[in-house]
C-alpha cells in the first residue's frame, strides 16, 4: 500500500514510507537508485533538507512511483527547509500554547525517537542460528509479496527468550529509524496479574509523543490511534512475557512497516493460526554454547582448572541459560567455592533447586516455575506432580494415563495443557517428558511433597509399575510364543493395558521403553517390589537377546 497523496509529513518520512512499502532496505534502494547508503540515510533522517532534483528522480524511478505519489515526493523535496520549519513552528505552538491546545487529539510532546529496549548482555552465548533467522525475516519474501512481521519466540521458563529478543533488537536497531517500543506484559509474573492491553497501549501512546490528556479512554479508541500512528513509522515492537493471543492482538500494528517480536512460555498457537505469526521455538543451549556462557561469566582460566566439574555443571543446569547464569553468579561471588563443590550441591536431588537460589525472584528457578504452575487447572497440576515419579526420559500416553488413573482421552488433554506452557515436551512424537530434564522434575517432586499425601504418590507409582510389568510381559510373550501371549493378571483399577498385537508392535514398544524398564528395575531392586523388578529384567532380557540375534544376522557394512 502506497502512502496517501495528501501526506504532508515531510520528504524524509515520505521517502522512508515508500521504501518500507516497497519492501526495500536502505542498501537495496541505494543500489537501485545508484545513490550512496549515507545519502539515503541522511534524507530519511531529515539531515538533507534540499536533495538534488536528479537524486529525487532516481529515487522515484527506483521505487516505481507514478502519478500523485511521484508528484507528492517531488513536491515535498522542493518544500525542503521551509516545510520543515513550518512543521517545527506548528509543533512549538502546540507545546507553548494554552492548556486546551496542548491536549488536542493531534498534540505531541517534543519530537523524540523512543528507545525502550532494556540493556542487553554484551556477549550472548550461542543462538547464532536464531539470530540469523530473525535477521533474515527483515528481508521481504517475494512469494506473493509477503513479509513475516510478527515473530513469537516461545519456550520453557529460563530458556532465554527475553535475552534473545532484546539482544537481537539492539543489533538491528538501526533498521528501525522510528525507534523501538518495549513492554513487559507480566503474563507469567509471580504476582499472577498480567498487564491489560489498554495499559500497554497507554504506555506506547505516551512514548509516541502523545500528551496524556490526548490518549483516549476506551481500548478501541487507543487501538485505533496506536495503529494510525504506526502506519507512518518503521518501528520494532517487543512484547515480552505474553500470556495469551487475546492479550497480544490489540498491540499488533495494522501496517507491515513495523515488526513485532513476542516472547512467551505459552505456545501461542492461536496467534500463529489467526495472525500469521512465525513461531520460533527456543530450546536449551547446546553443550558448547552452555560452556561458552560459563566461560563468558567466569573466564577461561577458572574453567580450565576444573574442566570436568565445568562440564558437569552444564549438564546439571539442564543447559538452561537462567540456571547457568545463576551457577556462574554463585561461583563468581564466592571465589573460594570450587566448581566441584557447586556441582556436588546440584547433584543432591532434594537440594538441586536450593543450589539455584539467588534471593531475587526474577532469577529464582522456583519462582519462574511457580508462575507457570499457577496457570494450570487442578487436574493438570496433579498430572505434573505425579510425573515426577516416572524415571524418564519420557513416557507414552497409556503409561501417563495409568500413572494418574485417568482415561486416555483425559490424559491427552492434560498433557496438551502441560505442553502448552512448556512444562512437558512431546519428543519424540507421542511421548512426553520434562523439557529441561531434572530441574523441572525436581520442582514437580517438591510440589508433590507439599500437596500430595505419601500414599497417593506411592499408589501412583504402583499403578505405573504394574502398567509396565503387564506390557513388558505381554511384549516378551509375543516375541517368544505369540500364540500364548497373555497378561500375568488383570490390571488393577486405573491401569490401562498397552495394546501389543504382534511381534512388530512388541519390538517397537521395547525400543521405546527399554530405558524406562531398566530404570524401574533398578529402582525396585531390593525393595518390596523386588519380584516385579526381576520380572521386568527377565522381560527386557528377552528383547535384548532378540535384538542381539538380529544384529548378528545383519552385520554393519
Amino acid at each position: 500500500m502506497r502512502p496517501s497523496s495528501d501526506s504532508g509529513e515531510g520528504f524524509g518520512a515520505l521517502l522512508r514510507r515508500h521504501r518500507s512499502a516497497s519492501g526495500l532496505t536502505q542498501e537495496e534502494l541505494a543500489e537501485r537508485s545508484m545513490l550512496s547508503i549515507r545519502a539515503i540515510a541522511n534524507m530519511e533522517a531529515g539531515r538533507t533538507t534540499r536533495p538534488y532534483r536528479r537524486s529525487v528522480r532516481r529515487l522515484a524511478d527506483a521505487l516505481e512511483l507514478l502519478g500523485p505519489d511521484r508528484e507528492l515526493l517531488e513536491r515535498e523535496a522542493r518544500a525542503g527547509l521551509s516545510g520543515q520549519l513550518g512543521r517545527l513552528v506548528s509543533a512549538a505552538a502546540d507545546l507553548n500554547g494554552d492548556a486546551s491546545a496542548s491536549i488536542r487529539p493531534g498534540s505531541r510532546y517534543p519530537a523524540s525517537v523512543p528507545r525502550q529496549l532494556p540493556p542487553t548482555v554484551l556477549n550472548l552465548a550461542g543462538r547464532k542460528r536464531e539470530l540469523s533467522l530473525l535477521t533474515g525475516m527483515l528481508t521481504p519474501r517475494r512469494r506473493g509479496n509477503s513479509t513475516v512481521r510478527t515473530v513469537a519466540i516461545v519456550g520453557a521458563a529460563g530458556v532465554g527468550k527475553t535475552t534473545l529478543a532484546v539482544h537481537w533488537g539492539h543489533q538491528v536497531a538501526h533498521q528501525f529509524p522510528d525507534g523501538q517500543l518495549y513492554v513487559n506484559l507480566r503474563g507469567f509474573d509471580e504476582s499472577g496479574d498480567p498487564m491489560a492491553p489498554s495499559e500497554a497501549l497507554g504506555g506506547f501512546l505516551t512514548a509516541l509523543a502523545r500528551h496524556p490528556g490526548a490518549i483516549p479512554a476506551t481500548i478501541e479508541a487507543r487501538v485505533g490511534l496506536y495503529r494510525s500512528l504506526l502506519a507512518s513509522r518503521t518501528m520494532l515492537i517487543v512484547l515480552d512475557d505474553a500470556r495469551s493471543p487475546e492479550q497480544l492482538r490489540p498491540l499488533l500494528p495494522a501496517s507491515s512497516s513495523s515488526m513485532v517480536v513476542v516472547t512467551s512460555r505459552a505456545q501461542l498457537a492461536g496467534l500463529v493460526a489467526a495472525n500469521g505469526a512465525y513461531p520460533l521455538h527456543l530450546d536449551a543451549l547446546r553443550d558448547t554454547e552452555a560452556y561458552e556462557l560459563l566461560r563468558n561469566r567466569l573466564g577461561e582460566d577458572r574453567l580450565a582448572c576444573e574442566p570436568r566439574a565445568a562440564r558437569e555443571l552444564v549438564e546439571l543446569s539442564a543447559r538452561l541459560p537462567l540456571a547457568l547464569a545463576t551457577v556462574a553468579a554463585r561461583a563468581a561471588a564466592s571465589p573460594a567455592l570450587s566448581l566441584a563443590g557447586l556441582a556436588a550441591e546440584l547433584r543432591l536431588a532434594g537440594r538441586r533447586l536450593d543450589a539455584l537460589e539467588t534471593g531475587d525472584p526474577a532469577t529464582s528457578m522456583r519462582t519462574v516455575y511457580l508462575a507457570s504452575y499457577q496457570q494450570l487447572s487442578s487436574p493438570a497440576a496433579r498430572m505434573f506432580r505425579l510425573l515426577s515419579v516416572h524415571p524418564g526420559p519420557h513416557l507414552g500416553l497409556t503409561a501417563a494415563a495409568s500413572l494418574a488413573a485417568v482415561s486416555a482421552a483425559q490424559c491427552r488433554a492434560l498433557l496438551r495443557e502441560l505442553a502448552y506452557l512448556h512444562l512437558v515436551s512431546e519428543q519424540p512424537p507421542g511421548r512426553f517428558g520434562f523439557g529441561d530434564g531434572d530441574l523441572l522434575r525436581a520442582y514437580a517432586a517438591e510440589r508433590a511433597d507439599e500437596e500430595d499425601a505419601d500414599t497417593d504418590v506411592r499408589t501412583a507409582f504402583e499403578r505405573l509399575l504394574e502398567h509396565y510389568l503387564l506390557a513388558a510381559h505381554a511384549a516378551a510373550a509375543e516375541l517368544l510364543r505369540p500364540e500364548h501371549a497373555h497378561a500375568l493378571f488383570p490390571p488393577q483399577s486405573g491401569v490401562i493395558r498397552e495394546e501389543i498385537a504382534n511381534c512388530g508392535r512388541a519390538l517397537a514398544w521395547f525400543e521405546a521403553e527399554c530405558q524406562v524398564i531398566d530404570a524401574l528395575a533398578a529402582r525396585t531392586s531390593g525393595t518390596v517390589d523386588d519380584a516385579q523388578s526381576r520380572e521386568l529384567q527377565a522381560a527386557l532380557a528377552v528383547f535384548l537377546r532378540r535384538r542381539a540375534r538380529r544384529a548378528d544376522r545383519c552385520p554393519a557394512d
